[in-house]
C-alpha cells in the first residue's frame, strides 16, 4: 500500500513539474518572439525578433540614432552618431573618429562636397562644423535656412529681416557675404544646383499665388518664372543639376495626398511620377536616368504631414522603387519581405552595387544589394 501512495505521488510530482516548466517556456517563448523598439519618441513599433536579427546580421553598416550620412569616397561613409561624426566602409569594418560635439536638439545636416565640412541644424541654430580642424562655429540667429555653394566652400542662406527674406551668399563662416536679393513669402526653403549658380526656392504651405518653384541665378542675380505650380513639400536636384525632383500635396482628392514629380531644365518641362513619396526619400543616379524612392506606407495614419514624419507621429513602413525617366517604367525592388523587415528610409546613398540609408525605425545605417 505504502508502494502505492509513493508511485502515485511521484507522478503527481512529476506532472506538476511538467506543467509549471511548460508555463515558464511557454512565458519566455512569446516574450522572444516580439520586440518593441522605443525611443524619446512617441511611438512603438513592433518588429519580429527574427527579422531585427536577421537585419543586425545582413544588411547594417552602424547601428544606434544615426542622423545624418554622407559618401566620401567610392567605398567610404561619413556619418554621425551620438555626438561623434565617423567614418567607416561599406561594410562597417572599422570607425574612424572624425570629431565630436554634442549638438542639442539636432535636427538636420548636410555635408559639403568634399566631407571637409558639416552644416547642422540644432533646435533654431545653425552650425559649421570643420571635420579638418575639429572646430564648430555658430551662425547668426537670423539666419532660417542655409545651404552650401556648389562647390562646398562658402554657404547659400535666408536671412530674416523686417519682414523679408534676404537671399544672401557668404563665406563658410557666414561673414564676407553678399546680398543677391530680397523675397517677401513666408515658410520659404531653397536647394541649391550642386552644378551651378542656380538655387531653387519655394513655400511650404503657400498660397495658389506664391506656391511653386522659382529659379534664382546668383550671378545676374534674376529671378526666372515659375518653373512648377505645384503645392511644393521638398525638392532634390539631380547630380547633373539638369532635374529638379520635387514631392508635392495633390489637392485633386479628398485627403492630403502626397506625388512625386520631376522638371527637367533642358527639355523645360514638368513630369508627375505617380508615386507617393517625398524628395529627400529618394536619390537619383549620377546620370539621373534613374530614380530609386522609399514610398511612403502607414497603418496608422493615411494623411501625410512632412512635420508629423520629422517628429515620428507618421512612421512609414518603405515600399522601394526603382524608376526608370527614359522609358518610363517603374520597378518594385526588395521585393522578398521575409528577407527585408520594415524600415522607414531616408537620407539615401547610391553606390555602384548597393542602396545604403538611414531607418528611422531603428536608427541604424542600413545597406542593400541592389
Amino acid at each position: 500500500m505504502i508502494k502505492k501512495i509513493g508511485i502515485i505521488s511521484g507522478i503527481l510530482c512529476a506532472i506538476f513539474f511538467l506543467w509549471y516548466f511548460k508555463i515558464q517556456l511557454i512565458d519566455l517563448f512569446l516574450k522572444s518572439e516580439k520586440i518593441v523598439i522605443k525611443n524619446d519618441s512617441p511611438r512603438e513599433v513592433l518588429v519580429d525578433k527574427a527579422e531585427k536579427e536577421k537585419l543586425l546580421i545582413e544588411d547594417i553598416i552602424a547601428r544606434g540614432e544615426i542622423k545624418m550620412a554622407f559618401r566620401k569616397e567610392a567605398n567610404k561613409i561619413i556619418y554621425y552618431n551620438q555626438n561623434n561624426f565617423l567614418e567607416t566602409d561599406l561594410n562597417g569594418s572599422y570607425k574612424n573618429n572624425l570629431g565630436s560635439y554634442p549638438f542639442n536638439d539636432f535636427k538636420t545636416a548636410q555635408f559639403s562636397k568634399t566631407g571637409s565640412f558639416c552644416l547642422v541644424r540644432a533646435g533654431d541654430d545653425f552650425n559649421v562644423y570643420n571635420l579638418e580642424k575639429k572646430q564648430n562655429i555658430k551662425l547668426e540667429k537670423k539666419i532660417k535656412q542655409v545651404r552650401f555653394n556648389s562647390l562646398g566652400d562658402g554657404l547659400i542662406y535666408l536671412f530674416s529681416e523686417n519682414g523679408f527674406f534676404e537671399l544672401n551668399i557668404s563665406d563658410l563662416e557666414g561673414k564676407n557675404w553678399r546680398l543677391v536679393r530680397k523675397i517677401k513669402r513666408e515658410n520659404l526653403d531653397l536647394a541649391v544646383n550642386p552644378q551651378e549658380d542656380l538655387v531653387a526656392y519655394f513655400s511650404r504651405q503657400a498660397n495658389k499665388e506664391q506656391s511653386g518653384i522659382f529659379l534664382t541665378n546668383l550671378i545676374d542675380q534674376k529671378a526666372n518664372n515659375k518653373i512648377v505650380e505645384k503645392d511644393i513639400i521638398d525638392v532634390l536636384w539631380s547630380p547633373d543639376g539638369d532635374k529638379i525632383l520635387f514631392s508635392f500635396y495633390d489637392h485633386s482628392v479628398a485627403s492630403k495626398r502626397v506625388q512625386l514629380g520631376y522638371y527637367d531644365l533642358l527639355q523645360k518641362k514638368q513630369f508627375e511620377l505617380g508615386v507617393p513619396s517625398v524628395a529627400q526619400k529618394c536619390v537619383w543616379s549620377e546620370e539621373a536616368d534613374f530614380l530609386y524612392c522609399a514610398v511612403l506606407t502607414s497603418e496608422v495614419l493615411k494623411e501625410f504631414k512632412l512635420e508629423d514624419w520629422y517628429s515620428d507621429k507618421f512612421v512609414s513602413r518603405d515600399i522601394f522603387w526603382k524608376i526608370d525617366l527614359n522609358e518610363n517604367k517603374k520597378e518594385k525592388i526588395f521585393t522578398d519581405l521575409e528577407k527585408y523587415p520594415p524600415v522607414d528610409a531616408f537620407n539615401l546613398i547610391l553606390t555602384k552595387e548597393k542602396l545604403v540609408f538611414i531607418d528611422k525605425i531603428s536608427g541604424s545605417l542600413i545597406k542593400r544589394p541592389l
